[in-house]
């Protein structure tokens, strides 16, 4: 079904990362774990398919997905090992996000809910159609990344700088929730833990381990200057 909150006659910006384009909730009334292995969505709206820049599903602050582009209209999600498992009686909320490709303003867009596969049956009534949302443009404060460096083999040890990047905050000052680094290389993720995110040398967020998608999620609440700041693992 269609979430109470999923947005409609919005405005997003041009530009912008992880706009929210529609929530939908996915409820098991099965009596075992249902295993999404695939999510089909369309793109609805005067818009072309390079206006979602990258595509991302998430349940509530963490990724889910990896980022999938639009083609002819279509996006889709898969992954055999599951993209969301739901417990028995149990509901999730699942929110469709996308970067907004640059110079768009104008255009109209949304999402509608095509297709779900899972171990269990599906017996929704599809497709389930998302609000359209307006593009517009505006000069707003940005974070740019850049100068990113990777951790090296090493040693077990502890305090070991697996990430470090600057970051260029432009026009003015800008509240920071969330970051969120995936683990891509050949180490086990069990031999990885004790996570700290730094801001100028300032600990902001921790976290215990890698979730099971092998992605590290620092939420927290900061005020972050305007100017060259740099952000540390």
């Amino acid at each position: 079904a269609l979430a109470s909150d999923s947005p409609v006659n919005s405005t997003l910006i041009t530009g912008q990362s992880a706009a929210s384009l529609a929530k939908f909730v996915l409820t098991n009334k099965d009596s075992v774990a249902a295993k999404i292995t695939k999510v089909e969505l369309n793109r609805i709206g005067v818009s072309a398919d390079a206006t979602l820049a990258n595509v991302y599903l998430f349940d509530g602050t963490t990724r889910l997905t990896d980022a999938v582009s639009v083609s002819q209209g279509k996006i889709t999600f898969n992954n055999p090992n599951g993209i969301i498992t739901i417990p028995a009686g149990n509901s999730v909320i699942v929110t469709v996000a996308s970067d907004i490709a640059t110079n768009t303003e104008g255009q109209i867009v949304g999402v509608t809910l095509t297709g779900v596969t899972s171990n269990v049956e599906v017996k929704s009534t599809l497709p389930i159609q998302g609000g359209t949302q307006t593009i517009a443009k505006a000069t707003l404060a940005n974070a740019v990344v850049a100068k990113v460096s990777l951790g090296t083999a090493t040693d077990p040890q502890e305090d070991v700088n697996v990430w470090q990047a600057t970051f260029q905050i432009n026009e003015r000052d800008v509240q920071m929730s969330k970051l969120a680094l995936k683990q891509l290389n050949s180490i086990e993720s069990k031999d990885i833990q004790n996570f700290r995110l730094f801001i100028d040398a300032e600990q902001v967020a921790q976290v215990d381990s890698l979730d099971s998608n092998n992605v590290v999620t620092f939420t927290f609440d900061k005020t972050v200057k305007s100017g060259s700041r740099t952000f540390k693992v």
